[in-house]
């Protein structure tokens, strides 16, 4: 055989290798890739939850008599969630929190009945609605993502890619 060829076809194997591992890492990737576009959903509606927590308090002073405590655990939870956001810590203790507070806040029409007439707050309590259906579908998205992306990377060859690329596992929200 031409020593030429046996350069050929060795060149040939070496490209189909090194295109073989690069299709596998992207593939590792790409998984993991989804579950960060997954966290930063999380982190978007949490950010719209401070929003919302800023709105709701100032509504309150504004609007409300002797609400004094819920005004402060508003204000204390807007400082926690921003320092999550901040820290990229979030855990589902601090959503349950915010969620009664929200859960309280729109309570308030049992206190006051003639709030129910003001435009604001029947607002302020339809972006709550929302935004706690949008953060469980989001952390139960990112929790399905984090859990498929766990039991991908820990096949024979992605563990070696996570492994030489450092990759770490995600952790849940619901455990």
């Amino acid at each position: 055989m031409n020593p030429y060829n046996v350069i050929i076809i060795i060149f040939t194997i070496i490209t189909f290798l090194m295109l073989f591992v690069v299709f596998l890492v992207n593939r590792v990737l790409n998984v993991r890739n989804k579950v960060d576009a997954a966290y930063s959903g999380v982190l978007k509606y949490i950010n719209e939850r401070c929003t919302l927590f800023m709105r709701m308090s100032s509504f309150i002073e504004e609007n409300i008599e002797n609400e004094d405590k819920l005004v402060k655990n508003m204000k204390k939870a807007i400082e926690d969630l921003n320092d999550g956001v901040n820290l990229n810590i979030h855990n589902l203790k601090e959503l349950k929190k915010t969620n009664k507070l929200l859960t309280k806040f729109c309570d308030l029409i049992n206190i006051y009945p003639k709030i129910n007439k003001n435009e604001i707050y029947n607002l302020l309590v339809k972006e709550s609605d929302t935004n706690i259906d949008r953060i469980d579908y989001a952390v139960d998205t990112y929790d399905k993502l984090a859990h498929e992306y766990n039991e991908f990377k820990s096949t024979k060859v992605n563990k070696i890619i996570s492994v030489v690329l450092n990759l770490k596992d995600y952790d849940y929200y619901n455990k």
